[in-house]
């Protein structure tokens, strides 16, 4: 997204108004990426806190250091980054309470970590 967004608003001469738009997309892009790493520490800095949860906020620190830069990859990270964006929905006061399609929205993920194997932990219980 944040290339797209980049090239996009590259291509246009200066003084065209959707540069506007395409750096307001960078910004938000930006900004949400700080937060997650800020999310990131603070689950590090519980797994130092609390050794009883240390395995899960590592999993957590791990996931959420994947998910400022990439898309997800597995079932977890998909659950995660759907959780923080329906929060900066709510932070904009646009309280949609509606996530979607959860099979559309996380059935491939789940079948490809079934598939690979992946210890998908405590929520492997069938959907």
């Amino acid at each position: 997204i944040l290339n797209e967004a980049m090239s996009k608003q590259a291509a246009l001469p200066e003084e065209h108004p959707s540069r506007i738009f395409y750096q307001s997309v960078i910004e938000t892009y930006n900004a949400i990426r700080i937060y997650i790493l800020r999310l990131s520490a603070q689950a590090q800095k519980m797994a130092d806190l609390y050794p009883e949860y240390k395995c899960r906020m590592n999993q957590l620190t791990n996931a959420l250091q994947n998910l400022a830069d990439n898309a997800p990859s597995t079932f977890y990270e998909a659950l995660q980054l759907s959780y923080i964006f329906h929060q900066l929905i709510e932070y904009e006061g646009e309280y949609v309470r509606s996530m979607g399609s959860f099979e559309r929205n996380f059935g491939h993920f789940y079948e490809e970590d079934l598939r690979n194997g992946s210890r998908l932990g405590s929520y492997s219980f069938p959907l």
